[in-house]
């Protein structure tokens, strides 16, 4: 009889509780699936029970209570995000992409949509749009150091596979500036010095 927002709340204190009591986690499970069954138009609903299907690394059945909530509700954010983080888990390059190009017509001053968008596209060996999307997203990160070394070694990786050697070279030398022992950037600069 309670309204859905109180649910949703005894379920974050779920969230937290199944952390340092995992036999609590079944338990967990039938509420999400209760909570889904009686509030089945609620996107709060869909994206709590995916944020436990994610943490338990089930992650076909996080995406369909995700492309639930969003298809509900697409004015959140953060259940974007962790729709996008869930398709590059399940390595789905194709939905990767159409999502994260709908999401940035969305959301388009969060730079992250753009990584996700421009590694999708590297995935699909499409490197030109690769670095479009790189780069528009690189233009709108702001005091985010860990996301902007990010953009620069994923256009590192793309100016190379174009055979732009210099705008590579460019781009790991400003990841390196940033970020001197990252180690994806040292590998991949180093290894693509060498050959």
């Amino acid at each position: 009889e309670a309204d859905v927002a109180q649910k949703i709340h005894v379920l974050s204190s779920y969230f937290i509780i199944t952390e340092k009591f995992p036999e609590l986690r079944p338990q967990a499970f039938e509420l999400c699936r209760e909570l889904v069954q009686v509030h089945p138009d609620d996107a709060r609903a869909h994206s709590i029970y995916g944020d436990f299907l994610f943490r338990e690394e089930q992650y076909h059945e996080a995406l369909e209570q995700y492309e639930s909530a969003v298809a509900k509700d697409k004015s959140r954010f953060t259940v974007w995000n962790q729709l996008l983080l869930t398709l590059n888990e399940l390595d789905d390059a194709a939905m990767l992409n159409a999502k994260s190009t709908e999401a940035a017509e969305i959301f388009p001053q969060q730079p992250v949509l753009y990584l996700y968008k421009g590694l999708s596209f590297m995935q699909l060996k499409k490197y030109d749009d690769a670095v479009d999307a790189l780069k528009a997203g690189l233009m709108i990160t702001v005091e985010n150091e860990a996301l902007t070394v990010q953009f620069l070694a994923s256009l590192g990786d793309s100016y190379h596979r174009l055979g732009r050697y210099d705008e590579s070279d460019e781009a790991y030398e400003s990841a390196l500036k940033s970020d001197p022992d990252n180690a994806y950037v040292l590998n991949n600069y180093a290894y693509y010095l060498s050959i």
